[in-house]
């Protein structure tokens, strides 16, 4: 997202639950999106945590469904 807004997502699309979080393109890190796992049903808001690290407000929503362990 390369503004800050709210954006509303169809998690019916994904194969099963989700951990959401938000990269920071500016310095490689990420903010996990409390709440999780979410689950693969309706639609969901997500608005990004604000400036990134660079004070920009670009952000990169991450939505893994993979099931698998995510690194931090």
């Amino acid at each position: 997202m390369p503004t800050a807004r709210t954006i509303t997502v169809n998690l019916e699309s994904l194969k099963g639950h989700a951990i959401a979080r938000w990269f920071d393109p500016s310095s490689g890190a990420y903010i996990a999106i409390p709440g999780g796992p979410i689950a693969n049903t309706g639609t969901r808001q997500f608005t990004p945590p604000g400036k990134n690290h660079d004070g920009d407000t670009d952000w990169v929503l991450l939505l893994d469904a993979s099931g698998r362990q995510l690194s931090q």
